[in-house]
């Protein structure tokens, strides 16, 4: 009778159970077929997340083709997780080798291998220089700020030769200091912290993927701070207070000085350091579209103000990309997921900022033709 009560109760739990996962599953196939047709991103349709969390940004697995990210036909990576191809501490002779940094628009969302435009570049030096031989680095980290940019040439990269730095960066910092909190920070629970790393880390369903992972981080109150990971904002007055600094330009840099400041020092520190390793440096300002009134991407210009107070004490040169993307291109030719995406660029728009920093370093003569 004992067996016989367990197999009848187990027969209860099982019978419950399948209805359950029947409409989970039913729910995950939906979602993840609706947010492919919404966005057209193939990682919707792949198992499991691929990236790996380093505070902003992530470093994607080493040595492997990654697919579920959001690059059609999957990434390279080469054993330091970076994409691209392997590269050796030291340069081969007569080779001039160029370390791209940036964050998602250099490391190439929804770009295929060969259209980034850090490929694009070292494809069009080749040719110009037929003498030399160039390796272009894809330094670029989604999400990546200054301060990133820093540690990864001071920590990964320390032993590695490069001569030239291209820094596209900016957009980042800009929206990390905006959307810094306003308002009084809390503790957050440990139960999110757990929620948080198994989320990110060990689910492959969609739902809890996408939208657990959201709870766990940033929803808890709104702002959740990868960096510190022990605070979160309750969003009392936040909009608030943000709409009254995008009155005008000057609200807008009062609103996010000390954000400017940090940013300020982390360049000038990222520059130090690699010339202290013999790095030549050039800046490069973004492309970007105008947004509606009362968004922070049409305040670019504060973030250049602040680059300029440090790169030309320093005797920094800078390429404009911004305005050149509008000399030599449409909004539709140069940007991704057009008119949704302001920032992320097309193969066409990474061969046109290839271009752009062509002419740039022939005209620095940073490199020999000999």
């Amino acid at each position: 009778m004992r067996i016989s009560r367990i197999t009848f109760s187990s027969k209860i739990v099982l019978f419950a159970c399948i209805p359950a996962i029947g409409l989970f599953l039913l729910a995950e196939t939906t979602s993840r077929v609706w947010y492919y047709l919404r966005t057209g991103e193939g990682r919707f349709l792949s198992w499991g997340f691929t990236g790996k969390t380093v505070k902003k940004g992530y470093i994607l697995p080493p040595n492997t083709v990654v697919v579920g990210v959001d690059a059609p036909g999957g990434v390279r990576t080469n054993r330091l997780g970076l994409r691209g191809r392997n590269f050796d501490p030291r340069p081969a002779p007569n080779t001039t080798r160029i370390l791209a940094m940036g964050g998602s628009s250099t490391w190439g969302i929804s770009n295929r291998d060969g259209e980034t435009w850090p490929e694009f570049l070292e494809m069009k030096l080749r040719r110009f220089y037929p003498a030399r031989k160039f390796e272009v680095v894809n330094g670029g980290i989604p999400a990546q700020g200054v301060s990133i940019a820093r540690k990864l040439l001071a920590g990964k990269l320390k032993d590695y030769r490069f001569h030239i730095g291209i820094l596209y960066i900016g957009w980042n910092d800009l929206s990390g200091v905006f959307h810094q909190p306003v308002c009084e920070w809390k503790k957050i629970p440990n139960s999110v912290h757990v929620l948080n790393a198994f989320s990110n880390r060990l689910l492959s369903f969609l739902i809890l993927r996408e939208k657990l992972s959201i709870w766990a981080g940033r929803g808890v109150g709104g702002t959740y701070d990868r960096n510190r990971k022990i605070e979160f904002c309750s969003p009392d007055n936040r909009e608030a207070v943000r709409k009254k600094a995008l009155k005008n330009k000057e609200t807008f840099r009062k609103f996010i000085s000390n954000g400017l400041e940090d940013y300020a020092s982390e360049l000038k520190r990222l520059i130090q350091e690699g010339r202290s390793r013999g790095m030549k440096f050039l800046y490069v300002r973004q492309a970007h579209l105008p947004r509606a009134e009362g968004q922070h991407a049409n305040y670019m210009s504060v973030i250049w103000d602040s680059t300029d107070s440090v790169i030309k004490p320093l005797k920094v040169p800078s390429f404009d990309m911004h305005a050149y993307a509008k000399n030599y291109g449409t909004p539709k030719r140069v940007f991704h997921n057009y008119p949704n995406d302001g920032i992320h660029l097309t193969a066409a728009g990474n061969a046109l900022l290839a271009d752009g920093l062509m002419t740039t370093i022939r005209d620095l003569e940073w490199i020999s033709s000999r």
